[in-house]
């Protein structure tokens, strides 16, 4: 375990489905010993079937950016409350398109591979959604990663595949 020399003890990451939010959790959770949440656990009663209503999301969000450290991240933001105002950095994960859908398509595979139910049109339509949604000026989660990133510029870490790796390796230092 590093020692978390830079103060960053309440981290949140975003990006859109595919991006490597929760790979790139997981590596910090490991390297700092802080915990990690996943918003999909948090938005799902079971996962991918049933949803937790937005007041209950919400209230689950807030319980945890009030703890002293954490790692939340997800793709989702419309219950997010006062979590990014509560981080110490923001970081957002940009992927082309391509290789989200790559990321995307393999997870479909595996999924069914290891017999869970993963319907191909819900594949289809998380391609178009993401496509839609991140990669166009007019998506909403676009708008949302904009206006986060003016309101938080000074704690904002945007970070690309290969700037993923640069990252961590500088956190070995």
């Amino acid at each position: 375990m590093v020692k978390n020399k830079k103060g960053y003890d309440r981290i949140y990451i975003t990006g859109s489905s595919g991006a490597g939010k929760n790979w790139l959790a997981e590596r910090l959770s490991e390297t700092f010993g802080i915990s990690y949440y996943d918003l999909d656990d948090i938005a799902w009663i079971k996962k991918y079937t049933i949803k937790r209503d937005k007041k209950e999301k919400a209230k689950k969000v807030d319980e945890i950016s009030r703890k002293k450290k954490w790692i939340i991240c997800g793709a989702g933001n419309t219950y997010l409350g006062k979590m990014p105002d509560r981080s110490d950095m923001i970081i957002i994960l940009r992927a082309h398109a391509a290789r989200e859908m790559f990321r995307v398509l393999k997870r479909h595979i595996k999924k069914n591979m290891n017999g869970e139910s993963s319907r191909l049109k819900t594949l289809i339509n998380n391609f178009i959604y993401n496509y839609k949604d991140y990669h166009r000026p007019t998506g909403k989660s676009y708008q949302f990663l904009k206006k986060l990133g003016k309101k938080h510029s000074k704690k904002i870490l945007i970070l690309s595949k290969k700037g993923v790796g640069k990252y961590l390796k500088t956190l070995d230092k």
